[in-house]
């Protein structure tokens, strides 16, 4: 968490590998993928979260709801359970 945060907060673009295949077809298992911290952010980008857990997942913003963003994995049929804030975003997806 402190290297993703030192990231965001000095504007670091750098490259992660995936893990999983919730964002097929668009990024697949073992891709690897540009994240761009950025200020603001839009239905339709697909970005790098981090859960309360401290698990990271990369989805695509679904719907912005006040500070809060809704997200979806392309893969699933329903949007995540919860909404995620600024704070829990670490950067966009660049293809």
């Amino acid at each position: 968490m402190r290297l993703l945060n030192f990231y965001r907060e000095n504007r670091v673009t750098y490259n992660i590998t995936v893990n999983g295949d919730c964002m097929n077809p668009v990024i697949k298992n073992g891709d690897v993928v540009k994240i761009c911290p950025c200020n603001d952010y839009s239905i339709g980008d697909i970005v790098l979260c981090v859960d309360i857990n401290k698990v990271r997942y990369i989805h695509r913003i679904h719907q912005i709801t006040g500070d809060k963003y809704i997200t979806k994995a392309d893969n699933n049929l329903c949007v995540d359970g919860y909404p995620v804030s600024k704070t829990h975003i670490f950067g966009k997806v660049i293809m």
